[in-house]
């Protein structure tokens, strides 16, 4: 069972073009959910991402944290 804290904030539109190339507008809205041993579950954000369209909203979700992957490098 997990305790979770929401955060409310915003994004500059700077950083979401770097993440969404197409988004425009000065910043966005963002939503966290954040455990109690501070790993991000999710992050909501809210804007324009694409032109000519309307506000919408991303929801991501995080998960699997601990998971050690193995990375072997390319032959």
């Amino acid at each position: 069972k997990e305790i979770l804290t929401t955060y409310t904030g915003t994004v500059p539109g700077d950083a979401m073009k770097q993440v969404i190339p197409s988004s425009s507008g000065e910043s966005f809205d963002a939503e966290y959910l954040i455990t109690d041993d501070g790993e991000l579950r999710q992050a909501v954000f809210t804007g324009v991402f694409y032109p000519k369209s309307e506000e919408m909203t991303y929801t991501v979700d995080f998960d699997d944290y601990g998971t050690e992957l193995e990375i072997k490098e390319p032959s």
